[in-house]
């Protein structure tokens, strides 16, 4: 397994500017077709326009709402992220605390200058 690293920093940036890329797309103009003769030969041409014009405009609106919803989840991600660092940092200090706090001899056991005794059969 390969190391994981975790900016937080660095994931709110980018959090923003995908936020920011949003904002900007969602605030350019809609497409619009004016004008144009209408001819009978032209009416093949306006209708594909007209297509286009509504295809870009939606995937402009959709595509919007994409970069969006990827910011917040990415900000959601990265608080959940936070807290689970923040909750096994906690659970490591206490841990580490239980085992400072246990007492410690530093002498070694004493052995006590009695003999076990061991029942003896006779035969």
């Amino acid at each position: 397994m390969g190391q994981y690293n975790f900016d937080p920093d660095q994931a709110r940036h980018l959090a923003s500017k995908l936020a920011e890329g949003a904002q900007q797309i969602a605030s350019v103009p809609p497409i619009g077709v004016e004008g144009g003769v209408r001819m009978t030969f032209t009416e093949d041409i306006n209708n594909a326009l007209h297509s286009c014009k509504s295809a870009a405009n939606g995937n402009k609106t959709a595509y919007s709402q994409w970069m969006q919803d990827y910011a917040d989840r990415m900000r959601k991600a990265t608080e959940y992220q936070e807290t689970f660092e923040e909750g096994i940092q906690m659970q490591a200090r206490a841990a580490q605390k239980k085992v400072e706090d246990a007492p410690q001899s530093s002498s070694k056991p004493k052995q006590s200058g009695k003999t076990v005794d061991r029942p003896t059969i006779d035969i």
